[in-house]
């Protein structure tokens, strides 16, 4: 038990040794190098500020690497999985005697001047590719987890980082200006399948949604289960109609009778209109429409309205067609359709008689009491034998005393 105190007692103390001794280096090199004007400080001369960052060391941020700076170092020096702020300055992860020629180099150097900034980036697992702005940048290391990469614009970039097998991952970093580095961690993520096979609710085990119930019902091991006591017709005060249970399901409520209607859910007696209507078209139209006692009604298509409930005679005429006659229905609150297809009646070739003419004051039954005399509207016609020859209406209308009638 006495032996491991005292080694870990030596162990302790070679390590405090090791701090001193790095600590007497730099002051030394600073003394030999800076107060004397040594070439230690590789193609800088005393005073000199760092305008690039390869190296630099100001661990402290003051903006100059100076005896600050010196402390920061030895603490980590030896020691892996440090950054450029905390001493590794060769981006290989670990603070070691590579790192201490290029702190010495900048040793006393303004760091202030430098427009361009560094990045350590470090990813778990490693081995990642590494974009900066969408331009990649390398792989951080398999050893460290580390890509330090330099000369980087300050200002905001997005750094993503991307491995095989993995989800990528995009850290937004601030970079300033200068040898202090900003630092983006990325812990890679293996991607996450959804998967919402046999269920129609709750999460997809992804943080997404396989769906939402409806209404009053639970999500219950992915499955819907209603939870609802559907209400009823009575409980609505309802007699007819189709309405909703409440949960998810209907309600058929019934039907009226006779001639009651169904509002809002309740039938109600409606008493039967008294009158109806009567929509007439023909064919040809224009045609003249006389209901019953031969009531002149207007000309075809019409609506008659204001007809009493019953059978109605309807006659609709249009010149030289043969009149259309039919007996009609009427029933309350309806309209009923009357469509009229005229026949036209055949024409022949006529010719003016004066014998016939001389009666037209005496009236329709002189006129019809004379052979070979006819009353054609409010004139007494005569028949020509040499009219009727004609059988056209061209033929007809092109002889002298002739005319086309029906």
């Amino acid at each position: 038990m006495k032996g491991g105190v005292k080694m870990k007692k030596n162990k302790t103390l070679i390590w405090v040794l090791i701090v001193i001794a790095v600590i007497v280096a730099l002051l030394l090199i600073w003394n030999f190098g800076f107060r004397t004007g040594n070439s230690i400080f590789t193609g800088y001369a005393v005073g000199d500020n760092i305008t690039t960052c390869p190296y630099c060391g100001d661990i402290s941020e003051s903006g100059r690497v100076d005896a600050a700076d010196v402390a920061g170092f030895s603490n980590n020096y030896g020691k892996c999985n440090r950054t450029i702020n905390q001493g590794d300055l060769n981006g290989d992860g670990c603070v070691n005697s590579l790192d201490l020629a290029g702190f010495s180099t900048f040793y006393g150097k303004l760091c202030t001047s430098i427009a361009t900034g560094v990045i350590d980036a470090f990813s778990s697992p490693t081995g990642a590719d590494v974009y900066v702005d969408s331009s990649k940048k390398g792989t951080t290391s398999l050893v460290t987890g580390l890509l330090r990469i330099r000369d980087v614009v300050s200002g905001s970039h997005d750094v993503t980082f991307s491995r095989a097998g993995y989800a990528n991952t995009t850290k937004l970093i601030y970079v300033s200006s200068g040898c202090q580095a900003s630092v983006a961690y990325a812990y890679l993520q293996v991607p996450c399948t959804p998967n919402c096979a046999g269920k129609n609710c709750g999460t997809d085990g992804c943080g997404g949604s396989c769906g939402t119930c409806s209404g009053n019902s639970t999500c219950e091991n992915g499955q819907c289960s209603s939870t609802c006591i559907p209400t009823t017709c009575s409980a609505l005060g309802k007699n007819c109609g189709t309405w909703s249970d409440g949960c998810t399901g209907s309600l058929n409520c019934g039907t009226c009778s006779g001639n009651q209607t169904c509002s809002s859910g309740i039938c109600s007696n409606q008493s039967q209109p008294s009158t109806g209507s009567i929509y007439a078209v023909s064919s040809p139209s224009s045609a003249a429409i006389y209901m019953d006692d031969n009531i002149y009604k207007g000309s075809t298509p019409k609506t008659i309205t204001g007809l009493s409930a019953g059978i109605h005679s309807i006659r609709i005429t249009y010149p030289c067609y043969y009149e259309y006659n039919a007996s009609v229905n009427v029933i309350g609150g309806e309209t009923v359709n009357v469509n009229a297809n005229l026949i036209v009646k055949p024409s022949i070739c006529r010719g003016t008689a004066l014998s016939c003419n001389s009666l037209s004051s005496n009236g329709t039954s002189a006129c019809l009491n004379q052979v070979g005399c006819y009353m054609n509207n409010v004139t007494c016609m005569g028949l020509s034998a040499a009219c009727n020859t004609f059988n056209s209406s061209s033929t007809c209308a092109n002889q002298l005393n002739c005319y086309w009638s029906c």
